[in-house]
């Protein structure tokens, strides 16, 4: 386990630099809370880092955590992926 920064923490044992700053950038979102977890399969991909798990504050009390948010993936098919 690396601790990138206080709002980015990565489970990979390999990560190419593309997908450690396309995730650094996603951790500066303001409704970030407490940090994006990146699971050891993790890679770059559109929108959001494939293999990420994003917990979003919706508000002082509540947040949900977001497995990929949204993202196109091969594996999917070529459609936009979403947990719901």
């Amino acid at each position: 386990m690396e601790h990138i920064s206080k709002r980015l923490i990565s489970w990979a044992s390999i990560l190419d630099d593309q997908t450690r700053a396309q995730a650094t950038l996603a951790s500066t979102m303001p409704f970030i809370f407490p940090h994006i977890a990146l699971m050891p399969d993790a890679h770059l991909g559109k929108g959001a880092t494939v293999g990420s798990v994003i917990p979003i504050r919706i508000s002082p009390t509540w947040w949900k955590a977001r497995p990929n948010s949204i993202t196109t993936l091969p594996s999917c098919g070529g459609h936009r992926c979403s947990p719901y």
